[in-house]
């Protein structure tokens, strides 16, 4: 692979980060960015020597800037003076690398003075300067602004289709005074909390345009305008229809996972690749996928399609992926359509070989009675029950997917083993087999969401013999998922099967024969739970003993309901798992003479063996 070259392998591989050039042209190929998640990124320099390289890391969000300078490594935090550098002995980092990468970690600066926040900054600024515009109007005029920066240009000579921007971007910037504009230039560029901090906007757009962009637009939607200086501003009255999009951009860790676990299975020796994304937003799956084409040597055509149902959504995407092929040396097409998805007049593209998406995540609860309709439409006889709008999304993808194309999208963890689900997955079973099932874990991943994730990859067509899915589980904390991740990269990237199982604090990722070849519940868990499961197998299951009639009282889980002889006839040590029963609905299915019965409310019926 291209990124084993001048020895980064040796920092990447056994921390399990993902190194991406810096800049990404090939005379720079001694500056990367190790990737993990949220935390813990960092930039390496593998022939260090200039000074102060505290602006390539602020620029590029991560936290340190590490330089190799013969046998010494400096480290730079981005937040002290350029004259404070750590050094260390390179042998002796090379040693205790993870202890090393925890160091960096613990000690990153403060994520409020970070340049997301800075360019967030200027975003509101920029608003306020704006005299009633609406949210794209806000928006398109940042992407301007952004473009200026990077091109060194006034917007009146600045090129819009190098950038993909429609040709009236530029028209709520010629409202602003020239004096005002070039200040925000100069306040976005030169900055104004540290000094000797200079912003790289191609850095910015290539390391962070997700973080930023998804602050942009959250800030767009949901904030309102500031009409004088100095008043706060005010939330935007939000309602059913306001909410119910399920808009949550994907954090660029669980993007990267994504992508890596569905590249493995793309026939990378084809001339074209068509990767398409019905749920694009601010284009991070589609990004991510040019990039680690780029990373593994992919020369050949590629196809980017999204689509998107927010206009702002679109635009942005358009804006991103322009710069980040505007260097690439392969044939790169991008098409992004403002559309809805679901609706019955929008045609999904032929002929598509990885299909990656975050689709909307919206609760049956939430869902307006157009959107109910939506996707009733698009499921027909497999909307039953409570059914999630990004169900719809998946089914629509497997239907318009050829013979051995790839899907990979994250969904929510009910998906998995929900009722609502069932008749789902037991299509999927006969359609695609599942490569990678995830439970994500904890529930604050998503930025102002909470949101109990999960994940899928497979592969379309019927499986030929036994096959084995990865899966991957995490509880509940953010640490465990991130270091999980990490874990996942390093059995990727060795491709050694004997390094699983792994069953750690927090997480276990294992392999499972046949996991979705049926309508079962599909979602991993711990490594000692399905292990005790699988070894309990052989026992009967709750349904072979008893009749189950109703749920618990708090819910609709079912629960043993047996009469007060049997109960009494069970030895003592027993019958502490019953009480006895006195709701209304367990009384309908008994007579008076022998409504008295007993419950065991709190295991589900098929959990137990």
């Amino acid at each position: 692979m291209l990124i084993t070259k001048n020895g980064i392998d040796i920092w990447a591989k056994p921390l399990g980060l993902l190194p991406v050039p810096v800049f990404g042209s090939t005379n720079r190929e001694h500056q990367y960015v190790l990737l993990n998640g949220s935390t813990g990124n960092f930039c390496l320099d593998l022939e260090g020597g200039q000074a102060d390289n505290r602006s390539i890391a602020w620029s590029a969000n991560v936290g340190h800037y590490v330089s190799v300078v013969k046998d010494e490594v400096d480290v730079q935090r981005w937040d002290a003076s350029a004259a404070v550098a750590e050094r260390y002995r390179l042998d002796s980092v090379l040693g205790s690398l993870p202890e090393f990468h925890a160091h960096l970690d613990r000690t990153e600066p403060r994520p409020e003075m970070s340049a997301v926040s800075h360019a967030v900054r200027v975003f509101r600024e920029l608003r306020g300067m704006l005299p009633d515009s609406g949210p794209r109007d806000s928006v398109l005029t940042f992407l301007v602004l952004l473009a200026c920066a990077t091109d060194e240009r006034d917007f009146t000579s600045l090129r819009l289709p190098d950038w993909d921007l429609p040709a009236n971007a530029s028209e709520a910037a010629r409202t602003i005074r020239q004096e005002d504009w070039q200040l925000l230039l100069d306040e976005l560029v030169r900055g104004r909390y540290l000094d000797g901090l200079v912003l790289d906007p191609r850095l910015l757009l290539r390391h962070a345009a997700g973080q930023v962009f998804q602050e942009a637009h959250y800030e767009a939607n949901l904030i309102s305008q500031l009409r004088f200086p100095g008043f706060p501003s005010q939330n935007l009255p939000s309602s059913k229809k306001a909410t119910g999009v399920g808009i949550h951009f994907t954090p660029p860790a669980l993007a990267r996972t994504l992508v890596e676990q569905a590249l493995q299975w793309v026939n990378t020796a084809q001339p074209k690749l068509r990767i398409f994304d019905p749920a694009c937003g601010s284009g991070e799956f589609l990004r991510e996928a040019l990039r680690q084409l780029r990373l593994i040597g992919y020369a050949g055509t590629i196809e980017l399609v999204g689509f998107d149902i927010s206009q702002l959504a679109s635009d942005i995407a358009r804006f991103v992926l322009s710069w980040e092929r505007r260097n690439d040396p392969r044939q790169v097409s991008v098409s992004i359509l403002n559309t809805d998805s679901l609706s019955g007049r929008t045609r999904w593209p032929d002929s598509v070989d990885v299909l990656l998406m975050n689709p909307p995540f919206v609760s049956y609860e939430d869902l307006t009675s157009e959107q109910v309709a939506k996707v009733k439409s698009a499921m027909g006889d497999l909307a039953r029950g409570r059914i999630d709008m990004s169900s719809a999304f998946v089914w629509r993808a497997i239907e318009s997917l050829p013979e051995s194309a790839v899907i990979g999208t994250l969904i929510p963890a009910s998906f998995l083993d929900g009722d609502a689900n069932r008749d789902l997955r037991s299509e999927m079973s006969r359609r695609v087999v599942g490569s990678f099932v995830a439970r994500l874990g904890s529930q604050v991943l998503f930025t102002n969401a909470l949101v109990d994730a999960g994940a899928f990859v497979g592969r379309m067509g019927r499986a030929k013999a036994e096959y084995k899915a990865i899966a991957f589980w995490a509880d509940h904390r953010v640490k465990s998922t991130t270091v999980g991740l990490r874990e996942l990269r390093k059995i990727t990237r060795a491709q050694e099967p004997q390094m699983l199982p792994i069953d750690r604090d927090g997480f276990s990722i294992y392999r499972i024969p046949n996991l979705t070849d049926s309508a079962r519940a599909w979602s991993p868990r711990s490594y000692r739970a399905w292990n005790l499961l699988r070894q309990l197998s052989h026992l009967p299951t709750v349904k072979d003993l008893f009749s189950v009639h109703t749920g618990a009282r708090p819910g609709h889980l079912p629960a043993f309901v047996v009469d007060k002889a049997l109960f009494c006839d069970l030895p003592k040590a027993e019958q502490r798992y019953f009480r006895p029963a006195n709701s209304e609905s367990v009384s309908q299915f008994r007579s008076a003479s022998r409504f008295q019965v007993c419950l065991l409310p709190i295991w589900e019926t098929k959990d137990i063996r």
